[in-house]
């Protein structure tokens, strides 16, 4: 129960870097600067172990303020992140780490739906990098538990509830408490983590205290 509830919480400190706040609504271009160098500071962990890891948190900065410059210049987000990170040591991860620093530092617009699901997923897989672990195969699963977790909040569930829920997902196993999840491997229990504070962090931030309070108090 310990190692199950250790790697949760290190799945939910991971994904912190990339969606422990993130905005519905639009960053004041005045403040883009301090909000790309908080940005940076926190999403230095995904590079840890990488090819990218001796990259500063003003290198991180100035790649996400570069690629604001693009979307201000009609790029999309995506587009802009790929473009910058391209000459970087490992253009894959600087990718994700660019982009979502756009989504938070620089939105164009109000996010739609499928705006705040290509954050949640890179949300997910920066946590995963952090941590080590290789992107899931399932990358059909780990779309569907974001919602689904935040669909057990919607009908009046409980963040255990929520978490139970996203791991039938994932994994297709029945569990009726915490308890029955003793059986998931250390990868498996990173992914739930990242999954459910990915989801309550963007797609449904009114449930994101009492998820991390839940994840917190086991």
């Amino acid at each position: 129960m310990r190692r199950l509830t250790a790697v949760l919480a290190l799945a939910v400190a991971a994904a912190a870097c990339s969606g422990d706040a993130a905005p519905v609504t639009t960053v004041d271009p005045t403040s883009r600067e301090a909000a790309a160098a908080e940005y940076a500071v926190s999403a230095l962990r995904a590079l840890d172990g990488t090819d990218a890891a001796g990259m500063t948190a003003a290198d991180v900065s100035d790649l996400v303020l570069e690629a604001c410059d693009r979307v201000d210049g009609g790029a999309t987000a995506a587009a802009a992140a790929t473009e910058v990170a391209a000459p970087t040591a490992d253009p894959a991860l600087l990718g994700e780490v660019v982009e979502v620093g756009v989504g938070l530092v620089c939105p164009d617009e109000p996010p739609t739906a499928i705006d705040l699901i290509v954050q949640y997923e890179a949300s997910v897989n920066l946590a995963l990098a952090s941590a080590g672990i290789p992107l899931p195969e399932d990358a059909v699963g780990v779309l569907q538990a974001g919602p689904v977790t935040c669909d057990a909040f919607f009908t009046g569930g409980s963040a255990e509830q929520a978490l139970l829920a996203a791991a039938g997902t994932l994994f297709d196993v029945p569990a009726a408490s915490f308890d029955d999840l003793r059986s998931l491997t250390r990868e498996e229990g990173i992914l739930l983590g990242a999954v459910v504070a990915s989801a309550t962090a963007i797609l449904c931030p009114e449930h994101d205290a009492a998820m991390r309070e839940y994840l917190a108090g086991l």
